[in-house]
């Protein structure tokens, strides 16, 4: 009996999606579904990592943004915003979909008692970026912000997040492949995808989502999505979801792509291209 060929963890229930996103698989050889689910949800973790870090960066003391001009201040806000739902979204996720029904599965009812509880924890400094940032859009105050809160709440979260012993990386511990191939049928594990991946538009438009997580990833790890993506969606798609945001926004990702035009484009302009 062949193993059926791993899909993209995304919706699968509506036709149009089912067509956006193949299945099939090139460099990516997984064996089944749950380690294409696997590799998603720690690409994820990766890309929550990385635009923290950006974001710590940029807002520390003495740094960057307080010599930046009203429109370079503007775009990072609008960053700082896309990354707070990002993440908010994972949250939401993992809480109403991941934690229960794996400790569940396992007989183990405090498998992520702690992860919750930091959940929790961060819903706080969650709330106040999403009050600093769209105020600060809305009434057009940039330059009062408080970026040094700003500073605090998102460095205060890169600490519960990283690290061997940190967030992510227990969470990637137990969830791992053996987790969900002993706890979770390969149906299950898809039932599970689709499940998680409706809530993205309850928070955060779902192509902006998209064009988020491959802006901060590289080359060989985007290669997962390219193998799936159809040109249609990475010529003609993406591009609009990314212009839903200006390209100075996108300039704070860790790895945006632009054309020679300076649009955010899925494949970065070569040199050949340029010239």
């Amino acid at each position: 009996m062949s193993t059926p060929e791993p899909t993209l963890p995304i919706e699968q229930g509506s036709s149009f999606w089912r067509w956006l996103f193949p299945t099939k698989s090139k460099k990516f050889n997984h064996s089944d579904y749950h380690e294409s689910f696997v590799f998603g949800q720690n690409a994820v973790h990766l890309i929550i990592s990385r635009s923290l870090e950006q974001i710590v960066q940029y807002s520390k003391p003495g740094g960057a943004f307080l010599s930046a001009d009203l429109t370079t201040k503007l775009a990072f806000l609008k960053y700082v915003d896309m990354f707070r739902a990002f993440l908010d979204i994972h949250h939401f996720q993992e809480d109403l979909y991941i934690f229960k029904e794996a400790s569940n599965r396992s007989a183990n009812t405090a498998l992520f008692q702690q992860e919750t509880e930091e959940h929790q924890a961060l819903e706080g400094g969650l709330a106040t970026l999403k009050t600093l940032c769209e105020g600060a859009a809305a009434g057009g105050d940039v330059e009062n912000v408080s970026i040094q809160k700003i500073h605090e709440i998102c460095d205060a979260i890169l600490k519960t997040m990283s690290g061997p012993e940190g967030h992510l990386a227990r969470e990637e511990a137990i969830l791992n492949v053996e987790f969900y191939r002993k706890y979770y049928t390969e149906a299950e594990t898809k039932k599970l995808s689709q499940d998680i991946h409706k809530i993205i538009t309850e928070h955060m438009h779902r192509g902006l989502s998209l064009v988020f997580m491959i802006f901060h990833l590289e080359d060989g790890e985007k290669a997962f999505f390219d193998e799936r993506l159809p040109w249609f969606l990475k010529t003609f798609l993406f591009p609009r979801w990314a212009g839903k945001r200006s390209a100075d926004v996108w300039k704070f990702a860790s790895h945006p792509r632009f054309d020679k035009n300076q649009r955010a484009v899925y494949e970065a302009a070569t040199d050949d291209s340029v010239a």
